[in-house]
């Protein structure tokens, strides 16, 4: 996997044909090809005291296909720092895309933070809320996005919010002919 930064594109001759490019994506399949989550052990809900977030892009283009998974993974802590438990979460997209030369690696990352997140936020929503009711923690509502490419800065669990903290996206282009359908595809985002 190659970070968007270095990555290595083909440029096309005008920010106009970048447009063009992504003017002329359409969403194939979005698929959540990982969903879970566990307990540390027993406790009361009291005790939860940090909601962290830590998102994760990638990328690939293989043949007329542009796919973007995003992986979310939610540690929960309690006050004294100890796991109250953990959610997992990956969604995959689809894109059919046009014929022509890729857009440049800042164009990618503009829209992964915007249309491709946007696409995901609420498929990472309902899970963390459905998984939030069946861990017994009670709903877990994801708070607004204030600021492109990253998760929501607060989120509230049965009715207490928490300013949790996140960590920003990491944006990777997957380079292998491999699907980007399993979080276990390559190395990880360091």
């Amino acid at each position: 996997m190659t970070d968007v930064a270095d990555g290595v594109l083909e440029q096309p001759s005008t920010e106009r044909e970048s447009e063009s490019f992504f003017d002329q994506l359409e969403l194939a399949d979005v698929q959540v090809t990982r969903w879970s989550g566990e307990l540390a052990g027993d406790f009361p809900i009291g005790g939860v005291h940090e909601f962290t977030a830590e998102l994760r892009g990638q990328y690939r283009f293989h043949n007329q296909v542009f796919q973007c998974r995003w992986n979310v993974d939610v540690p929960i802590h309690s006050s004294e720092g100890s796991p109250v438990a953990s959610i997992e979460v990956t969604v995959l997209e689809t894109f059919d895309v046009p014929e022509g030369p890729k857009p440049p690696s800042d164009a990618i990352s503009a829209f992964l933070k915007s249309t491709s997140l946007e696409i995901a936020m609420p498929y990472f929503r309902e899970a963390l809320q459905s998984m939030g009711q069946k861990l017994g923690l009670g709903s877990i509502v994801l708070g607004l996005m204030h600021e492109p490419g990253c998760m929501p800065r607060a989120v509230t669990i049965q009715g207490k919010r928490f300013d949790g903290k996140r960590r920003i996206i990491q944006q990777q282009e997957h380079s292998d002919a491999r699907s980007l359908g399993s979080s276990n595809d390559g190395p990880e985002a360091s």
